[in-house]
């Protein structure tokens, strides 16, 4: 359940949204690429409400990256990418359209990878796939649901890295799920905190990211120190614990 949730990103700007599991993350990037309708207020994009848009003219303006892909089609990498393109044409594949699925693969790194059947990649490879089909898709807003979640610590930050030089270079606004803070203080140009489908937190990683907020939502005892002018969390013990250690 989310609650009073008011927020605004700006193009050229990356948000993460933070907070512990059931926090209401996801929900909230379902609510705004208009998968889930909001009992009460609207989500606008470029000042006008979504609701009421045909899905293929949300897909031009949004492209949603959701955690897993759910069920797996036989289909090669390519026409999984490919898919990226379905709201800009009519259903047929052009010259076009195929240059930017495969541009997408190239910036992923993974061109290598078109031929071979989406199914039986890696999952790391499986999410980098997922997140070139929304860069074919060629919206305004990226929505992307923990994109690092399945990636070891280089290829997270070659995927961070690219997608905010997306963001910065075509002005693009990014909406992300994240669990690393770490992540999140280096790449966000803002954050919000949540916790029970409410803010507890919301400004740039340095005003957000405290040792009292991230006590208070995470449970957690944390020092913040800095890094290249970036806030850098170093976790110390959680305040409460359920597991007991065997004697």
């Amino acid at each position: 359940m989310l609650d009073r949730i008011t927020f605004d990103v700006l193009p050229g700007q990356i948000l993460a949204l933070l907070g512990p599991n059931g926090a209401g993350k996801s929900t909230l990037l379902k609510c705004i690429d208009g998968l889930l309708r909001p009992q009460k207020g609207c989500i606008e994009l470029n000042g006008k409400p979504i609701h009421g848009l045909r899905r293929k003219t949300i897909a031009r303006l949004m492209a949603y990256v959701p955690q897993t892909t759910g069920e797996i089609f036989p289909f090669k990498v390519i026409d999984m990418v490919f898919l990226g393109r379905y709201p800009h044409g009519n259903g047929h594949t052009g010259n076009k359209d195929l240059e930017k699925a495969f541009k997408a693969l190239a910036w992923m790194g993974i061109e290598d990878l078109a031929m071979k059947d989406f199914g039986a990649i890696s999952g790391g490879q499986q999410q980098k796939a997922t997140i070139a089909r929304a860069i074919a898709q060629e919206a305004e807003v990226l929505l992307l649901d923990e994109p690092t979640s399945n990636l070891d610590i280089r290829h997270q930050l070659e995927v961070m890295d690219l997608l905010r030089y997306l963001v910065k270079t075509n002005s693009l606004s990014a909406i992300i799920t994240m669990h690393d803070l770490n992540l999140a203080a280096r790449y966000a140009d803002k954050v919000i905190m949540l916790e029970n489908g409410k803010i507890v937190a919301a400004g740039d990683p340095v005003t957000a990211l405290t040792p009292k907020t991230i006590a208070s939502v995470y449970r957690v005892a944390v020092e913040v120190g800095s890094i290249r002018n970036k806030p850098h969390i170093i976790p110390l013990k959680p305040l409460t614990s359920n597991v007991q250690p065997r004697k």
